[in-house]
């Protein structure tokens, strides 16, 4: 392994290295001296207030957190967000409805400390944090961090393990029953509904706010129309919502729906 490392470090573009290094640097400095700070901004979705601490600059999506806020408040079934980033979604469906259970699943280290302050700035007992990854196996799998940013992913090898979870032993270890998910798992779309198949067969009421990224879903040896495929067959009725140059938004519902 160190004879590989060395082969390749002889190999490198000494320019491309410099600005690859030099841009890592930065990255992590900014990261570190942002998660040291105790000073946090607070974001208005129609009135309700959720304090976020500032880790990195990020515009939300508006719209979407409007739609998720007027679901998580007719809820009447627990809520999943996963890939939680800086949490905003759970703390959401937390503070707006206080008999909402929230569970947010985040693998990234300093984006989970960033949840873990975010839900003590803002008073909520009814949320917690599952640090770890959502797929179609519960196991301990390799993880490659981006360190704070959204584009984290599951890989073959590498030096940091953690907690994968297959959502329908979650559900049925944890004793609950979600009526409404928000997934943005950066590709991985096709092994979380997998993982969830026989909950998702199951279910009689159950709304989905799905990020679909179409560009990376063949990282995981599967396509977009794979995930539709897996939904059709489970039942599944869906909107198309938005398109960026990443992502689009679905909303996908079995019997209810309310956008």
């Amino acid at each position: 392994m160190i004879f590989k490392k060395i082969k390749i470090l002889k190999n490198l573009n000494l320019a491309w290295a410099v600005r690859y290094y030099t841009k890592k640097l930065a990255r992590n400095l900014n990261y570190y001296f942002a998660s040291s700070r105790t000073d946090y901004k607070e974001i208005d979705i129609e009135g309700l207030r959720i304090k976020i601490k500032k880790i990195q600059s990020r515009k939300h999506e508006h719209n979407l957190l409007i739609m998720w806020k007027r679901n998580s408040e007719l809820n009447k079934g627990d809520i999943l967000d996963l890939g939680g980033y800086s949490g905003i979604f759970g703390l959401i469906s937390a503070k707006v409805n206080p008999h909402n259970r929230v569970c947010i699943f985040e693998p990234d280290a300093i984006n989970s400390q960033h949840i873990e302050k975010n839900i003590v700035l803002n008073n909520l007992t009814n949320v917690s944090l599952v640090r770890g990854v959502v797929s179609d196996k519960t196991k301990q799998v390799f993880f490659k961090e981006h360190q704070g940013g959204e584009a984290g992913s599951i890989v073959n090898q590498g030096s940091l393990k953690i907690e994968s979870y297959a959502l329908d032993n979650f559900i049925e270890s944890n004793s609950i029953k979600p009526t409404l998910i928000k997934m943005d798992v950066e590709g991985a779309e096709y092994l979380v509904l997998s993982g969830t198949r026989g909950y998702l067969k199951k279910a009689g009421d159950l709304n989905i706010l799905l990020e679909l990224h179409y560009n990376l879903v063949g990282k995981y040896g599967n396509t977009a129309q794979d995930v539709f495929k897996l939904l059709d067959e489970l039942n599944f009725k869906y909107i198309y919502l938005d398109k960026n140059q990443y992502n689009e938004h679905y909303w996908v519902y079995k019997k209810s729906i309310m956008i």
